[in-house]
């Protein structure tokens, strides 16, 4: 027969890649010695366990076996495939059933192929262990917490360990854009184009490369960080569930807040008002009463057509840039 074999590993550190190397060698002769032919082997790795949409190499062999570019699937054990029953029962729709694709377990004693009943077995039990391990990291995940962990990326820092930054040559630039807002009177657009003006590379870099690019959003983010007042906040969000993206906003009254002054940068003063500013800047976009969000036109009658230019991809209101003279030399804005 056709065959196939699918690998993965949970990250992307270094010596996963030894491991990724050592199982594709492993099938590369465990399937010959089973009289098959080896056709491809598909690998992902540095991917969460529980959702299979995010394994590109997966969805890639997916949709070559429902073209019938195979016959058999080998893997080392079920939970490689998928660990939750509602991915099961779409793939042994999709795959197994519709299109006689075998599945064969490396883990199963000598090794063997399945059919739908027994792997509908295995899938529950894969579920339930990966159920058991998401409540084991997220009792770490709350301890460390409680211990005040700090954030992997915080722009302003070096992250030293798990408890610990240290204000780098970055907190420079938190203070100027704090005073570019505040006291000059940037918008966060602008401010945006001030920074990628004079090349200051954000935290994060894109496709391994320095990046320059400020979005409005990570300027509002930066501005409403209260880790630069010397105040470290954790468990404001969790995710909602083992097999969702999607980010739930925890009670205030739930947060864990740590007193960590050796983190300071800003003023508690400059900080407020600039939360004050965002405020006020906030209610000058109208409330849409038909959808009861924001819209994405700011409430203006300054000039005589003023509202009335709007992008007609986006919505969003095209505003008139003026040229105004910055402390430490001109900007376009």
């Amino acid at each position: 027969m056709r065959a196939v074999a699918y690998i993965r590993v949970s990250t992307d550190k270094e010596e996963q890649e030894l491991s990724l190397q050592n199982q594709r060698e492993f099938f590369e002769n465990y399937v010959t010695s089973k009289g098959d032919e080896l056709v491809a082997i598909y690998s992902d790795k540095g991917k969460s366990a529980t959702k299979i949409k995010n394994w590109a190499e997966l969805q890639k062999m997916i949709r070559q076996a429902k073209r019938k570019q195979f016959d058999k699937i080998y893997v080392k054990d079920i939970s490689r495939l998928f660990r939750n029953m509602l991915d099961f029962i779409t793939f042994s729709r999709e795959v197994v059933e519709k299109h006689g694709i075998l599945i064969h377990l490396v883990n199963m004693g000598e090794g063997r192929d399945l059919d739908s009943f027994m792997l509908g077995l295995f899938a529950m039990f894969a579920e339930y262990e990966s159920k058991k391990i998401s409540e084991r990291v997220k009792f770490g995940k709350d301890i460390s917490k409680k211990k005040g962990i700090v954030p992997v990326f915080a722009y302003g820092y070096d992250r030293v360990d798990k408890w610990t930054l240290v204000p780098n040559q970055e907190a420079e630039w938190v203070k100027k854009i704090f005073d570019l807002y505040t006291i000059e009177g940037l918008g966060m657009s602008r401010i945006a184009e001030y920074l990628f003006e004079r090349r200051v590379p954000t935290k994060k870099k894109k496709d391994g490369e320095v990046n320059y690019v400020w979005s409005q959003n990570a300027i509002k983010r930066l501005l409403t960080q209260r880790l630069y007042t010397g105040t470290l906040i954790n468990n404001k969000q969790h995710n909602k569930n083992i097999y969702s993206d999607e980010r739930i906003d925890v009670p205030e009254e739930e947060w864990i807040i740590h007193d960590r002054p050796e983190f300071r940068i800003i003023s508690d003063e400059q900080f407020v008002r600039a939360a004050e500013l965002i405020e006020s800047n906030k209610r000058k976009f109208p409330i849409d009463e038909t959808t009861g969000k924001r819209t994405l036109t700011r409430k203006s009658e300054k000039h005589l057509f003023s509202n009335l230019l709007k992008c007609s991809v986006c919505g969003f209101g095209y505003r008139r840039y003026q040229r105004r003279h910055i402390k430490d030399g001109p900007l376009y804005v």
